[in-house]
């Protein structure tokens, strides 16, 4: 054998040995080196994290936790921290999940069951959309082939459903109900405020009433206590000067309906000041819920 190769070799053998020690992180120089696989793992993690791969991040999260308890614990205090923080962040986020899956695994069953009021449905449906929309759940966005998820599918279909009731069922529509309550009740200098109030009131709460319509029939309302109130007023005037028996029986004549309403608001003031023995009234027609 030539010496001469041996000698090469044998060089080339110490070379490689000596770079070995000189660029193999070691001891306290490989620090930088350790940092950089933690900050891996904790890019990892987040990319799975927004991909909502929940448990896959959690697991590279929980390598880089590993990483960090080494012979750098104290070095890397703040990275496992915050990769902590991210693990319990995903946890939380899979049990909001979860909870929102039973969620639309409920509604969806009642749904295949055909055994729903579609007017009531579809109100617990829109809300359970606007709460998870958030969430971008399977069900509410686009898959492949669909145009939309498979909740905002549902929705559309019921609101079809409930536009077809509607449409056979034009007693419920806005305008056919003002034109009742109207010739029924508000006939010039002879307005029933009080059971005007209250048809409008079962209106409002009828489940089979369009939302539109509902929107119109409040406004309505808010007309309708304006006009009672200045009616009020202009009864109050009226009643200035007499004794309060004779004030409630004035009421009793002008405003049919409403005596426990005006019974509530009458204030016996002295004759001497000669002023109404009434009060203002400006809330005594108006419904729950529905201000002025």
């Amino acid at each position: 054998m030539n010496p001469i190769v041996l000698l090469v070799g044998g060089a080339a053998v110490a070379l490689v040995a000596i770079l070995a020690v000189v660029l193999w992180p070691s001891g306290g120089d490989n620090l930088p080196y350790v940092r950089k696989q933690v900050e891996k793992k904790s890019t990892e993690g987040n990319r799975l994290y927004k991909a909502n791969r929940f448990e896959e991040a959690i697991k590279v999260w929980k390598e880089g936790v590993v990483i960090c308890e080494g012979d750098h614990a104290a070095a890397l205090k703040n990275d496992r921290k915050g990769l902590e923080e991210s693990i319990g962040r995903a946890e939380e986020a899979m049990v909001v999940r979860a909870s929102a899956k039973e969620d639309w695994e409920a509604l969806k069953s009642e749904y295949e069951g055909e055994e729903y009021d579609p007017f009531e449905f579809l109100k617990r449906a829109k809300a359970l959309l606007k709460r998870q929309e958030p969430l971008k759940p399977d069900w509410i966005v686009a898959s492949a082939g669909k145009m939309v998820g498979e909740l905002p599918e549902m929705i559309e279909r019921v609101n079809n459903q409930v536009d077809d009731l509607l449409s056979g069922d034009k007693d419920r529509r806005f305008e056919p109900t003002r034109k009742k309550i109207k010739g029924k009740f508000l006939e010039r200098d002879k307005e029933d405020f009080s059971s005007a109030f209250k048809e409008w009131s079962e209106y409002l709460a009828d489940s089979r009433v369009r939302e539109r319509d509902k929107t119109k029939a409040k406004q309505e309302v808010e007309r309708l206590n304006r006009l009672a109130n200045g009616a009020w007023r202009n009864l109050s005037r009226k009643a200035e000067g007499k004794s309060k028996a004779s004030a409630i029986e004035f009421l009793k004549e002008n405003l049919p309906g409403s005596r426990a309403a005006f019974s509530r608001g009458l204030i016996w003031a002295r004759k001497s000041r000669r002023r109404s023995p009434l009060s203002g009234g400006r809330n005594f027609w108006i419904l729950p819920g529905i201000p002025l």
